[in-house]
């Protein structure tokens, strides 16, 4: 049985890259909004938007991280790994720029987890990206990296299966 995660990552950027991900079922993971899922979200106000997080972190088995551009800005993603390590969660990092859903390109983002205060606590970070042969991403590459190598960077992120 694929184990349960909590994806914590950008709504504003990467929320097609999080459902890309998703699709790969290598994980059960929490149903990834849409934009409008995201505004509903966020209008309950931001005490039951924490509440609703907590709830969901402690119901997974672990957190995966997925780190794009701004990821490491925002501060909800911030809550959402301090959260999972207090509550002993396993941690996981996985670069997502190079996934381009839209056509949208994007940049490598800084690591979450240091932002998080958790710089040296060994967090496993993988980064699937692919380039072409004239150094331009390539989406199709990566996600067939990404698709192939989830399991065995879940095992190494020793995330347990439910």
């Amino acid at each position: 049985m694929a184990p349960s995660v909590f994806y914590s990552f950008d709504p504003d950027r990467d929320i097609r890259r999080a459902q890309l991900v998703n699709s790969i079922g290598a994980v059960e993971g929490q149903s990834v909004l849409d934009a409008p899922g995201w505004d509903e979200v966020r209008a309950s106000g931001p005490h039951a938007m924490a509440t609703r997080i907590e709830r969901e972190i402690s119901r997974r088995a672990a957190l995966i991280v997925l780190i794009g551009r701004r990821t490491a800005t925002r501060s909800g993603v911030v809550s959402e790994i301090q959260t999972a390590w207090r509550t002993g969660k396993p941690l996981l990092g996985v670069y997502v720029h190079g996934l381009l859903p839209d056509d949208h390109l994007d940049i490598k983002g800084p690591d979450p987890f240091q932002m998080a205060g958790l710089a040296g606590a060994s967090v496993p970070v993988f980064d699937p990206t692919s380039f072409d042969w004239r150094g331009h991403f390539d989406s199709d590459a990566t996600f067939h990296r990404l698709s192939g190598s989830l399991e065995a960077w879940i095992a190494a992120g020793r995330i347990r299966t439910t």
